[in-house]
């Protein structure tokens, strides 16, 4: 117990909520894009007269007010929305690299969370502009968010001494499904409140927790253990004298090269290419049409939309942690070796 106390397990868990907040930024538009283009009043059209109690000339009031707030796209504009954000991924996380060796991570990540949280709450406003305008501000969310991951990676090259480093790294990005539940089990419960159509709230609530969120960030969270205003002598030295990365010195750091040729040539570089390109194409097509399928196919209403949608990122979130766990005992009790057990990981 007294682990799950100690100041890296403290900074896993604000990194996690971190994450899941990036995630959140990325996938809410999701759900939002249901309510953003389908009126939510247009239920009253399929209830009886006399059951509400109610004139049909405030009923037709009522449709009017709503159909103020819907936004007239077609499909094929919904799929630019949705893709938008991965073309600001493609190029990010490379550059995103380069700033964490020299700048570290608590601010680095700080403004690019700031960027993307002004980037969320101004969709609903600019949707009212122009779609070009919404699509350049997902690009910008997208170059932001997918430039977040390299730094919680980068974050735990300093803060794990090496038997928790599974346990930290799988816990910090079980975020990455965790937000996705979250994302599309509270935006369809925010779609549901009765002020225009209910989706700007999704853009603002969740803009506003990245902002409390960042100043978490940046009063808790150090680049290293060894400049942590509250940490024990005894947990930092447990950290730096297991961590080899802990040991080299910023100076150190910024004179590597990165060995660009033989990145490109390496056969385990391609391999973990192309393992993590198939499981994100599945996995996008999943998190970004699953709540359009459960609406127009399966004709849910949008609470049970946004639950169902969550279900299977709630079995990943699981079998992450779970896995994580196991891997540092199989490691720490030497039954089989690291890399047999990430292959094992892997392909199961």
């Amino acid at each position: 117990m007294k682990k799950y106390i100690s100041w890296r397990w403290r900074v896993a868990y604000i990194a996690l909520i971190g994450l899941v907040l990036q995630i959140v930024h990325r996938n809410c538009i999701s759900v939002a894009l249901i309510c953003m283009t389908e009126s939510n009043s247009g239920i009253l059209q399929k209830i009886n007269e006399s059951e509400l109690n109610i004139s049909k000339t405030l009923v037709n009031d009522l449709l009017q007010i709503e159909e103020q707030y819907r936004i007239d796209w077609d499909s094929i504009t919904q799929g630019l929305v949705l893709s938008s954000y991965f073309y600001g991924q493609i190029i990010s996380p490379l550059i995103s690299g380069f700033v964490c060796r020299k700048f570290g991570v608590r601010w680095p990540m700080s403004i690019y969370t700031l960027i993307s949280s002004v980037s969320l709450m101004l969709i609903p406003v600019a949707s009212e502009v122009n779609v070009t305008v919404v699509i350049v501000l997902r690009i910008i969310q997208g170059f932001l968010g997918s430039g977040c991951l390299p730094m919680f990676a980068h974050l735990w090259t300093q803060w794990t001494p090496v038997h928790e480093r599974s346990q930290l790294i799988s816990f910090t990005f079980s975020g990455l499904d965790l937000g996705v539940i979250i994302a599309f089990a509270s935006s369809g419960w925010l779609c549901s409140i009765p002020v225009h159509n209910g989706w700007p709230f999704i853009f603002y609530t969740f803009g506003a927790v990245s902002f409390l969120w960042m100043i978490l960030w940046c009063v808790f969270v150090t680049d290293t253990p060894k400049c942590h205003a509250w940490i024990s002598e005894k947990e930092k030295q447990y950290i730096i004298g297991d961590n080899i990365e802990s040991n080299l010195t910023t100076d150190n750091s910024k004179k590597d090269t990165v060995p660009w040729i033989s990145i490109l040539t390496s056969g385990p570089v391609w391999a973990m290419a192309t393992a993590m390109f198939t499981v994100a194409w599945g996995m996008t097509v999943v998190f970004s049409y699953l709540p359009r399928y459960m609406n127009d196919v399966l004709d849910f209403d949008i609470h049970k939309n946004g639950l169902m949608s969550s279900l299977p990122f709630a079995g990943k979130t699981i079998s992450v942690i779970v896995i994580g766990v196991l891997t540092d005992k199989l490691i720490k009790s030497r039954i089989l070796n690291i890399t047999h057990i990430r292959k094992i990981n892997q392909c199961t």
